[in-house]
């Protein structure tokens, strides 16, 4: 959770939005997803085009399923459900939420999650997983004071009443940031990364992430799931990006 009051200057702005109603782009008056977005912007959202059934990715031809990298090398997830591309304006909007602390922007961005899930993913919701977040390490926690996955996580634990353990996983490696780095050394990055809390006994889990590039995070964390005991582990992410090659 956030532990200090954001910047006085965006606190004031979040509270004018949600007394207005103000569409957090265009700032037009809104009554669509909590007050955060309006008809039109809502609308003009970038769409995914059809990706891989394993891990989302866009394909670049529609009669193909499976992409070339999960050919090659499937993933340990069962799948991933990605719900907005990562390009403008919902790369702005991560980009204020994670690293400005601003909340209105977190919310309304759960919110376009749990509304992707109910209205394009109902198998989805069928499994009722349990939501496990992508955990920050205490190094990195302290320094953002909150967890992005896991406040996008609280949001569609409320929608949906699904219950969210943001304790079962923990990062026990203080990685470097997998931005700059290209898709094999990113996995390499996060291996070993992560511990499971607990035995699971054949419960389904649900990874939350907020923008998936690679996987190579989220896959690891499904491996180690799945050795406590998982019998379903799915991704579900807020963007999906274009891996690095």
């Amino acid at each position: 959770m956030i532990k200090s009051i954001p910047g006085l200057q965006r606190l004031w702005r979040q509270i004018d939005l949600q007394l207005n109603n103000r569409c957090l782009l265009c700032q037009q008056p809104t009554v669509r997803l909590n007050h955060a977005l309006c008809a039109c912007c809502y609308q003009d959202l970038p769409r995914l085009p059809p990706g891989c059934q394993h891990c989302a990715e866009p394909l670049p031809q529609a009669k193909q399923q499976v992409c070339g990298r999960c050919q090659q090398h499937p993933p340990h997830y069962a799948k991933a459900i990605a719900c907005l591309p990562y390009q403008p304006p919902i790369q702005g909007l991560l980009a204020q939420f994670k690293f400005n602390g601003d909340l209105a922007c977190g919310q309304l961005l759960g919110s376009l999650m749990a509304c992707h899930l109910r209205q394009q993913e109902q198998a989805a919701l069928t499994v009722n997983p349990v939501l496990v977040p992508v955990p920050l390490h205490r190094k990195r926690l302290r320094q953002r004071q909150f967890n992005q996955s896991h406040l996008l996580a609280q949001v569609i634990a409320s929608k949906h009443k699904l219950r969210l353990d943001s304790h079962l996983c923990q990062r026990t490696k203080n990685t470097q940031s997998q931005r700059e780095l290209n898709a094999k050394t990113r996995k390499a990055n996060v291996r070993g990364a992560f511990q499971v809390t607990r035995t699971l006994h054949g419960q389904s889990i649900a990874i939350i992430d907020d923008v998936m590039t690679t996987g190579a995070t989220v896959n690891e964390m499904a491996k180690q799931l799945y050795r406590a005991g998982a019998a379903h582990v799915e991704v579900w992410c807020l963007a999906r990006a274009a891996p690095p090659r």
